[in-house]
């Protein structure tokens, strides 16, 4: 992974060893996918949400169903915590993933309950280094 791509990851996200992303700000975790997995998708063609607002998930859960025109990617959550909100734009533009996987590509966003769970998730530049 080159400079340019560490610098497309924002500073405050947290990540995962499966290409999934938290960023928290204040108390509220937005989550979605790296663009490591974007670009290795390709193309998303539909997004089927696996969890509704107000569940309460856990670490390691199904939250997403991914389809693209090559297959399928389940994402998973990277905490545990309560479903504030899904991002109901990705039913009607999917590919907004694929292009803006940290801005309006998000997944879903939600409360955190366990603060030991994000400190185990790796900062941008140890991502950085596991992808490369």
């Amino acid at each position: 992974m080159g400079k340019r791509d560490r610098e497309l990851i924002p500073a405050e996200a947290l990540l995962t060893e499966s290409h999934e992303y938290l960023v928290l700000e204040q108390d509220i975790a937005r989550i979605g996918i790296s663009h490591v997995a974007a670009d290795k998708l390709g193309a998303v063609v539909a997004v089927e949400f696996q969890v509704e607002v107000g569940q309460n998930i856990e670490q390691g859960e199904a939250i997403a169903l991914l389809e693209t025109e090559s297959g399928e990617l389940e994402v998973f959550s990277p905490a545990t915590g309560e479903v504030l909100g899904l991002n109901l734009q990705l039913e009607s533009e999917p590919e907004v993933i694929t292009h803006d996987c940290y801005g309006d590509g998000w997944i879903l966003e939600m409360s955190p309950s366990a603060p030991a769970e994000l400190e185990a998730l790796m900062l941008p530049e140890r991502y950085a280094a596991f992808v490369d």
